[in-house]
């Protein structure tokens, strides 16, 4: 397990989270750049370099390229998303646990990484609600 943590985090040296809902992200930098995908709060990405008059070059999970504006990006928490079509999020990190709400997270949903125990991860979402998912469910910036 530990082992997982310490590649997580050396793996996301250069990874950072949209903080705010709604963010347009761009094919290029700049304001007439065309609009390649909008995204909600805590969608995760890797930054690809150093800023551009106020823009950052990011890849997706997907392996995507965009441009976002520096002021709605962050690298100071981590952030995942969900890869598989659906998956439950359970009050506690075993098979065994219920599901804390009734509805399934959905591919592309998007959470803030709390913290990792045995194969599943803690996750925060923008209402501040809390759950466990399973680790190899995400993918984590």
């Amino acid at each position: 397990m530990l082992l997982i943590l310490c590649f997580l985090l050396s793996a996301s040296l250069h990874a950072g989270c949209i903080t705010n809902d709604g963010v347009v992200l761009k094919a290029h930098f700049g304001k007439k750049a065309a609009t390649s995908w909008q995204v909600r709060r805590y969608t995760p990405f890797k930054r690809l370099g150093e800023t551009y008059k106020g823009w950052i070059h990011i890849k997706d999970f997907e392996g995507q390229k965009h441009w976002v504006k520096q002021k709605y990006f962050t690298e100071k928490y981590h952030c995942l998303i969900i890869k598989k079509d659906s998956t439950p999020i359970m009050v506690s990190p075993t098979v065994k646990s219920n599901q804390k709400f009734k509805q399934l997270a959905e591919k592309y949903e998007t959470f803030k990484f709390i913290k990792i125990k045995k194969n599943w991860v803690q996750i925060k979402d923008a209402h501040g609600d809390t759950g466990w998912v399973r680790l190899r469910d995400v993918w984590i910036d």
